[in-house]
């Protein structure tokens, strides 16, 4: 079992520049509210402490990673948290819930108040 969250932005260092200043100077415009609350220009530390210490293995992609892990079904419900087991993937975290989060306290709350 794994969780995988799946940014609504895409990989690379120029693009991680972009998003930095984005959500910096027009947060209310940035369009990945998973990578707003979790990040600054790195993972946040309290956000990064959970992900090590957590009982299920917890990963990261982007959006242009999902046609590689055959999820482009999901392309319109991104920033969310796919569940997966074996080669089944569910989503976990809607797009509406986080995108309504405050802080990644708020999220690593949700998260642990599931049943996984």
């Amino acid at each position: 079992m794994e969780l995988i969250f799946c940014y609504n932005a895409r990989k690379g260092f120029i693009n991680g520049i972009i998003d930095f200043l984005h959500k910096s100077l027009s947060p209310t415009t940035y369009s990945c509210n998973l990578c707003s609350i979790t990040h600054t220009y790195k993972k946040n530390e309290r956000w990064k402490k959970f992900i090590s210490d957590y009982k299920v293995k917890i990963s990261f992609i982007y959006i242009d990673d999902l046609k590689r892990n055959n999820l482009s079904k999901f392309v319109n419900e991104i920033p969310c948290c796919f569940i997966k087991n074996e080669n089944n993937h569910k989503i976990l975290i809607d797009k509406k819930t986080i995108n309504n989060l405050k802080n990644e306290n708020e999220l690593i709350s949700l998260i642990r108040s599931m049943k996984i």
